[in-house]
C-alpha cells in the first residue's frame, strides 16, 4: 500500500504544524500524571481504495448493474463513485525504480559506492552500455557476478578482484546501462543486495539497470516497462491468494497501482514511499527462484486482465485527468476525504469518503492492541515527532489534556488535535502529525483520559430471563489454581476462588446476555472482564464488609450469536484491601452454554515485553501478518527471551520453504529442536506448541541455529506472535555478560592506564583523569552496569546511554573500595545500545585527585563490536 507514499507531497503541509500552533491561555493544572488510552480503527491513511474493502466488494453484486463487481466497478466506487470517473486505456510507459533500500529524500536516493550484478537466467549474458563504449554495447565474457564500482566521476567494472575493461575502457562515463541478452522470456538482471529490500539479498528484476555516479555514490535504477513493474507491485500490495475467490479485488489493485505509477513524476521507490515493489523473484539459485514475495500467478493475471487501464476523471469544463490513486489496507468502515487526513490539501471530487465494507480486516472494528501513554510519555513522543516537535512544550511539562476535532463527513478521522500542557499552554496540530508521532495505524483514533471502556450494552438494558449455571458446570473453563469452598451462602452450596494473579475463568455461550455472580469483601482483589476478546471493564471487589451472591458484571442486548466472557485476576488490589481473592459463584446466560476453553493471550512480536538479542530484523509491512510485521533472523545465535504465567504457549509465524532450525528451551531444562520449514508459504502457522506445564511462571528461550533441513532454501527463523495459555508475557532478562576493562569491545579515548586495585575484578582497572577521556561499550540487550572503585583520589564522570545524558557521578569515598556499582539501568528497551563514560576532569574539594576508573561493564545481553 502507498500509505507512506506521500511523504514528499505532504512535506509541503508540514509548515501547517507551526502555522496552526495556538498558544492559548489556560490556568495551570495539577502536576499529577494521567494516563491516556488510545483506540482506533483502520490501517493506513484511508483515502481512496481500501484493499480489504475491495476484496469484500468483489464478493458482492453491483446494485447498478445486477452483476458481480468487476475491478473497474471497484475503482470507480472508491474514486468519485460517479459517471465522471472512468477506466480507460493509456499508452505504454517505462518507469524508473530506485533499488537502493536505504533511499530517502535526505540522501539524494543513493548511498552505495558499488553494485554487484549478473544475468538473471542461467547462461544469460549481460550487455553493458555507456557513452564511451560502442553504441551496441559490450557483452560480458562470463555468466558470473560483476561489480560496478564508483571510480572518480565514472564507473569501473570488476570480475572478482580483476578489473574488466570493456573495449579497453577502464572508466565508463555517463549513464551506464546493463541488460540481459539471449533467448529468455523474461530477460532479467540479478542484483546482489547484502542489505536488500524486504530482507532478500538476491533479487531478479525485469528490464534493465541504469547506473550513474553522483559524487562518488552510485544510483541504481531499474528501468522497466510499466506493466512489467506492476507484476512486482501487486503481490506486495494485496495478498496474491485473494485471486482464488476474488480476482476482481486484485484487478482493482492493478488499476490503482498503474494509475499511481503513471501519475508519479520522476523516479519511484521500492517501498511504501511510492509502492511496494519486489521485482520478479529472489534467491541466489537461479534454477530454483523464490517467488514468495515476487511475481505470482494470480496477480500477474490481474495485471494482464487490466493491461493499460487507469482511472480518469472528467471535469465539467472538459478537462480529463488521470487520478493519482492513493490506496491503503483498510479504512475502518468509511474512507476519508483527502482534506480530512492531510490538512491543507485541496478537496477533490475523486477523494470523497464512501462507506467501506472492509469487514475481513482485523482493523475494521478496532485495533486489536491496547495503546496507553502517561502524560509524560505522551509529551516525550510529541517532542520527538518531526511534525509535532514545534508544537510541544519543553520538559518537564507533560500533557494533561487532548481534544480531537473530527471530520464533518462522518469518516471519523481526527483532523485537528488540541494538546493541553501542564504549564497551561495549548497547541493545535493536524491529526496526521499526531498519528506519525505516536506510530498509530491511521488518523481514525480516539484519545481518552483515565477512562475504562463501557461494556457493550445494546438496545433495552432491562435484564432478560437468564439461566444460571453453577461454577461446577463442566462447560465452563477455569485456568490456574482455583479452589472449591462450600457454604450455605453460596449459589448451589459452593464456589471457586483464587488469589493467584493472571488466573482465568472463561464462559462461552450463544445468546444475548450474560452475568457473573460472586462475592465482595475486605480481602478481595480486582478482575479484568473481557467480552469477545476485548477488555470492557475492571471490577474492584473490595468492600468494607463481606457479601455473597452479588452480580459483579452483566451485559445485555448482545447480538444473538456466540460470545465469550473471560475473567482475568489482576496482579493488584485496592490500597485498602487486605488480600487479592476473586471468586466465581455462578454464570448466568440467556441462550445456550457452549464448551469454553482456556483463552490464549496474544503478544505481538513488536511488544516491548519481548527481549531480542542478536541479529534479528523486521519484515516490511504485510496486512496478512499479525499487526503487519514479524521478526526474523537468518544467522546463528539470535535469541528471543520471554516469561509467562500459565500452562503453555504457541509460537506463531509465517513459514515458508526457506525456514531453518531453532532451539526452544523452557525453564532452562526442557529443550526441543524446532524445524520452521514448510513447503508452501503459510500465515499464522503454529511453529511450536508447548502445553501441559504446571500452572505458574515459566521462562522461554528461542535460539536460531543457523542450520536447515535437507531441501530447505534458507535458515530463516521468524516470530509473528506468541499465544500464551494463561496470563500475559512478562520480560525475561538475558543472562549477564561481564566485560572486563581489558576487553577489546571497550573503546577508550584519551589517556587511560592500568592501575592495581585490591579487590577489583582481575586485580586491575583502567583509569583516567584527563577531561573528556571516555570509555564506550556497545551491546545488544536490556540492561547495563558500570562497576569501578571509589576512593579518596576519585573525581566525577558523566554517563550517556544512547546519546542521552543519564547523570553525573562522583566516585569519591574516604577509603578505596573496589567493585562499586556506579551506574545501572535494567529497564532499557530490547535492542542495541551504547553506554559512554566520560571523565569530567573535576573533583570535590576533599578529593586528592580526579581519577575515574573502569573495572567492568556488565551487560544483560551481548557485547557488540
Amino acid at each position: 500500500m502507498n500509505t507512506a507514499a506521500h511523504r514528499i507531497a505532504r512535506a509541503a503541509l508540514c509548515a501547517l504544524v507551526t502555522a496552526s500552533s495556538l498558544s492559548l491561555s489556560a490556568p495551570p493544572v495539577a502536576s499529577a500524571d494521567v494516563t491516556f488510552h488510545i483506540t482506533g480503527r483502520g490501517w493506513g491513511h484511508g483515502i481512496g481504495l481500501s484493499q480489504y474493502g475491495a476484496r469484500e466488494l468483489a464478493k458482492r453484486t453491483n446494485p447498478n448493474t445486477g452483476e458481480p463487481y468487476t475491478g473497474e466497478d471497484i475503482v470507480r466506487y472508491y474514486y468519485g463513485n460517479t459517471s465522471r470517473t472512468t477506466v480507460e486505456q493509456v499508452s505504454p510507459k517505462t518507469v524508473l525504480v530506485r533499488l537502493d533500500p536505504a533511499a530517502s529524500a535526505t540522501n539524494d536516493y543513493h548511498t552505495r559506492t558499488s553494485w554487484t550484478l549478473r544475468a538473471g537466467n542461467i547462461g544469460g549474458v549481460l550487455v553493458v552500455k555507456a557513452s564511451n563504449l560502442p553504441t551496441a554495447g559490450v557483452q560480458v565474457p562470463q555468466d558470473t557476478w560483476y561489480r560496478f564500482v564508483a571510480y572518480g566521476n565514472g564507473v569501473s567494472i570488476y570480475r572478482g578482484q580483476e578489473l574488466w575493461k570493456p573495449a579497453g575502457v577502464t572508466k565508463l562515463t555517463g549513464t551506464v546501462t546493463v541488460h540481459e541478452t539471449g533467448d529468455f522470456s523474461p530477460r532479467l538482471v540479478q542484483v546482489d543486495e547484502p542489505t536488500g529490500i524486504y530482507g532478500r539479498r538476491y533479487n531478479r528484476y525485469r528490464g534493465a539497470m541504469r547506473i550513474t555516479n553522483n559524487g562518488g555514490r552510485l544510483k541504481l535504477l531499474n528501468q522497466v516497462a510499466l506493466e512489467d513493474y506492476l507484476y512486482g507491485v501487486v503481490p506486495r500490495e494485496s495478498p496474491a491468494s485473494w485471486g482464488k475467490d476474488t480476482p476482481a479485488a486484485l484487478q482493482a489493485q492493478a488499476i490503482a497501482a498503474r494509475s499511481y505509477a503513471y501519475t508519479t513524476p520522476g523516479e519511484l521507490f521500492t517501498t511504501t514511499m511510492s509502492q511496494a515493489y519486489q521485482g520478479h523473484s529472489s534467491g541466489s539459485d537461479r534454477s530454483k527462484p523464490d517467488f514468495s514475495v515476487g511475481e505470482q500467478t494470480y496477480t500477474n493475471a490481474a495485471v494482464n486482465a487490466t493491461r493499460g487501464k487507469v482511472v480518469r476523471y472528467h471535469w465539467p469544463d472538459g478537462r480529463v485527468e488521470i487520478v493519482r490513486t492513493y490506496f491503503s489496507a483498510a479504512s475502518g468502515g468509511h474512507t476519508a476525504n483527502l482534506e480530512d487526513v492531510w490538512t491543507g490539501g485541496a478537496p477533490k471530487p475523486y477523494y470523497v469518503g464512501v462507506p467501506d465494507p472492509d469487514l475481513s480486516s482485523r482493523y475494521h472494528a478496532s485495533w486489536p492492541e491496547a495503546i496507553s501513554y502517561t502524560g509524560a510519555a505522551l509529551a516525550d513522543k510529541l517532542r520527538a515527532g518531526s511534525r509535532t516537535r514545534g508544537a510541544s512544550e519543553p520538559s518537564p511539562a507533560t500533557v494533561t489534556g487532548v481534544t480531537i476535532t473530527r471530520a464533518r463527513n462522518g469518516s471519523g478521522h481526527a483532523v485537528w488535535v488540541k494538546i493541553t500542557w501542564s504549564n497551561g499552554a495549548s497547541h493545535t496540530v493536524p491529526g496526521d502529525a499526531v498519528r506519525n508521532a505516536l506510530g498509530l495505524r491511521s488518523t481514525k483514533f480516539s484519545i481518552g483520559k483515565n477512562f475504562v471502556p463501557k461494556p457493550p450494552v445494546v438496545g433495552n438494558p432491562a435484564p432478560p430471563e437468564l439461566t444460571r449455571h453453577e461454577e461446577t458446570e463442566t462447560l465452563l473453563a477455569p485456568t490456574g489454581p482455583w479452589v472449591t469452598s462450600t457454604g450455605p451462602n453460596f449459589s448451589g452450596g459452593s464456589r471457586l476462588y483464587t488469589e493467584t494473579p493472571f488466573s482465568w475463568f472463561s464462559a462461552r455461550f450463544k445468546g444475548t446476555a450474560v452475568s457473573w455472580m460472586g462475592s465482595v469483601g475486605p480481602n478481595y482483589g480486582m478482575v479484568e472482564v473481557y467480552l469477545d476478546g476485548r477488555r470492557v471493564k475492571t471490577v474492584d471487589l473490595y468492600r468494607t464488609s463481606s457479601a455473597t451472591k452479588r452480580t459483579l458484571y452483566s451485559a445485555y442486548g448482545l447480538r444473538d450469536a456466540e460470545h465469550t466472557l473471560d475473567l482475568r485476576v489482576v496482579n493488584g488490589r485496592n490500597a485498602a484491601s487486605r488480600g487479592m481473592r476473586v471468586d466465581v459463584d455462578a454464570i448466568s446466560i440467556s441462550g445456550e452454554l457452549l464448551q469454553a476453553s482456556t483463552p490464549k493471550h496474544r503478544t505481538d512480536d513488536g511488544d516491548p515485553v519481548l527481549t531480542w538479542v542478536g541479529g534479528w530484523a523486521k519484515t516490511n509491512e504485510d496486512p496478512e501478518l499479525w499487526l503487519s510485521r514479524q521478526t526474523y533472523a537468518d544467522a546463528k545465535g539470535a535469541v528471543l527471551y520471554f516469561a509467562f504465567t500459565g500452562t503453555g504457549f504457541d509460537w506463531i509465524a509465517r513459514v515458508a520453504n526457506s525456514g531453518g532450525l531453532a532451539r526452544v528451551t523452557v525453564d532452562g531444562t526442557r529443550t526441543a529442536t524446532v524445524d520452521s520449514y514448510n513447503p508452501t508459504t503459510e500465515i499464522g502457522r503454529v511453529v511450536h506448541r508447548v502445553e501441559g506445564l504446571p500452572w505458574g511462571r515459566h521462562t522461554v528461550r528461542i535460539e536460531t541455529l543457523g542450520t536447515r533441513r535437507a531441501g530447505s532454501r534458507g535458515t530463516r527463523v521468524a516470530v509473528d506472535a506468541i499465544d500464551v495459555l494463561g496470563g500475559p508475557l512478562t520480560t525475561l532478562m538475558p543472562p549477564m555478560v561481564r566485560i572486563q576493562d581489558t576487553d577489546p569491545t571497550v573503546v577508550y579515548r584519551g589517556t587511560w592506564g592500568a592501575q592495581p586495585v585490591r579487590g577489583a575484578s582481575g586485580g586491575y582497572e583502567k583509569r583516567a583523569s584527563t577531561r573528556d577521556a571516555s570509555a564506550t561499550v556497545r551491546f545488544d540487550g536490556r540492561g547495563v552496569r558500570w562497576v569501578a572503585a571509589k576512593g579518596p583520589d576519585r573525581g566525577t564522570a558523566t554517563v550517556h546511554v544512547d546519546g542521552r545524558l543519564r547523570g553525573t557521578f562522583d566516585l569519591y569515598a574516604p577509603r578505596t573500595t573496589a567493585q562499586q556499582t556506579i551506574f545501572r539501568d535494567m529497564a532499557l528497551p530490547s535492542g542495541k545500545h551504547t553506554i559512554v563514560v566520560t571523565v569530567k576532569g573535576a573533583k570535590r574539594s576533599t578529593s586528592s585527585g580526579a581519577w575515574v576508573g573502569v573495572d567492568v561493564f556488565d551487560v544483560w545481553g551481548v557485547a557488540v563490536r
